[in-house]
């Protein structure tokens, strides 16, 4: 198998903020859940 083109990109800002983005909505799950439950 032989590899003709590879490229690495830098991060762009959108996808720092789309994954910072997404940890905190999990983070709300969280909190939520634990407040219904008590």
């Amino acid at each position: 198998m032989h590899i003709r083109e590879y490229s690495v990109s830098q991060t762009t800002l959108e996808q720092i903020f789309n994954s910072f983005a997404s940890q905190q909505e999990e983070e709300q799950g969280a909190i939520r859940g634990v407040y219904q439950g008590a």
